[in-house]
């Protein structure tokens, strides 16, 4: 907590959410953590608001892999990634995110890397992790 960071988690189902505050009250970290229930597209363009105008240093996206792209120009387009933003985009083979894949890859805002990872539990599935680094002036260069 010493950081004053915060995070900022979107969770589309509401037994989850429960769930996930129980525990963050349990572990005193309620006020640190905070969850908005929603789709992304509902909820992305609050945030800038809702975070008083400050920009995410860290992105983890583990939702549907088909709405990575989509959710990512969305915290572009809201201004919400801060300079040298860093983004996990998990699951981008299986069940795959090709059109993240291709906009990171193309883009002269990211820097990326996939790293191959084996999915959790089932040693012999292999899956990749995309990440990458985001460059707020590159689209101005």
């Amino acid at each position: 907590k010493t950081w004053g960071g915060r995070m900022i988690s979107v969770e589309v189902d509401p037994v989850h959410v429960c769930i996930a505050r129980s525990v963050l009250e349990h572990a005193g970290l309620q006020d640190t953590v905070m969850i908005h229930v929603g789709h992304s597209e509902e909820v992305i363009p609050q945030l800038h608001k809702v975070c008083g105008g400050r920009r995410a240093d860290a992105v983890f996206m583990d939702q549907k892999g088909t709405r990575f792209h989509i959710d990512l120009q969305a915290l572009e387009d809201h201004s919400l990634l801060a300079p040298n933003c860093v983004l996990a985009a998990d699951n981008v083979l299986k069940p795959g995110a090709p059109h993240l894949l291709w906009y990171l890859q193309e883009s002269i805002k990211y820097q990326q890397i996939v790293v191959s990872l084996r999915e959790f539990a089932l040693e012999k599935i292999e899956d990749w992790i995309a990440l990458g680094l985001f460059d707020a002036g590159a689209a101005m260069r």
